[in-house]
């Protein structure tokens, strides 16, 4: 991709949602750009209204319109510069489940090596409940490293996924999935996703439900093409987590003063 004006971060993903056919709000006071745009790129045009206060135009760009030679100009009013892109190529992939990843079945009964089971994560948060170092060795598992991503296929609503910065092994109903051709902190993103998990629970067994292994390996999912937006977004993801935490401890914090107080004011 070649620009005639340099564009921001957040610009090429706007770029990229108008030109793959997808819909984009727009002010309008932007109309003057706006009609410049849908004069280039050919846009069609609805109105609707978001909010009592804002009026929006909803555009929408025919893929049709594409040609290699075309420039297009995209206005927002994120951002008031209209940017031109020549050649542009999206930023995000659909790729098969099966090709980011590799699903792990080393058996280990190492009892060096912690063990991870359910009851030792916390639902839905990716975090354990517990020291490792306190529970007894020796079951089997399959057996993980650093940086492979733990994904309970039993009962997949539960929610028990785990990113883990050591080895160790997974004792029960897990899938030890190894990041092959995406970075293994998105990976562990992208199966927190409501997409992923829609299709985790279309599983089989009415009792016991579990993913479907194959029916996960063969779907396809958005990526972003660069290894580098890849860590930028898990980064982000993982230091909301890190937020939301220190305001549940501050939360927890907060109500045990409230009942301590309470306690003493009717003795």
């Amino acid at each position: 991709m070649s620009a005639i004006n340099y564009l921001p971060p957040f610009a090429n993903s706007l770029i990229m949602h108008v030109l793959t056919n997808a819909e984009k709000l727009i002010p309008l006071r932007d109309a003057a750009s706006l009609a410049e745009s849908r004069r280039l790129a050919g846009m069609r045009m609805v109105t609707g209204t978001t909010s009592p206060s804002t009026r929006y135009e909803r555009i929408s760009v025919s893929p049709a319109s594409c040609s290699i030679k075309s420039e297009y100009v995209i206005a927002s009013h994120a951002f008031k510069p209209q940017y031109k892109c020549i050649n542009y190529t999206p930023a995000w992939e659909q790729r098969k489940f099966s090709n980011l990843t590799d699903r792990v079945s080393m058996q280990s009964s190492d009892p060096d090596l912690p063990q991870v089971e359910y009851e030792d994560i916390v639902s839905g948060e990716g975090t354990l409940n517990k020291d490792l170092r306190d529970k007894e060795g020796g079951k089997t598992g399959i057996k993980f490293y650093a940086g492979d991503v733990l994904y309970g296929k039993l009962r997949p609503y539960l929610m028990n996924w785990l990113y883990p910065q050591f080895n160790g092994v997974a004792v029960g109903d897990f899938w030890v999935l190894r990041a092959t051709e995406c970075d293994s902190s998105f990976l562990y993103r992208l199966v927190q996703t409501d997409g992923f998990q829609r299709l985790a629970n279309v599983s089989s067994g009415s009792k016991m439900p579990r993913a479907d292994w194959n029916l996960i390996s063969q779907s396809f999912f958005a990526v972003p093409a660069d290894y580098a937006e890849q860590r930028v977004i898990a980064k982000s993801l993982a230091e909301l987590d890190n937020l939301i935490t220190l305001h549940q401890r501050k939360l927890e914090l907060l109500q045990n003063i409230k009942k301590s107080l309470l306690d003493k004011m009717f003795v």
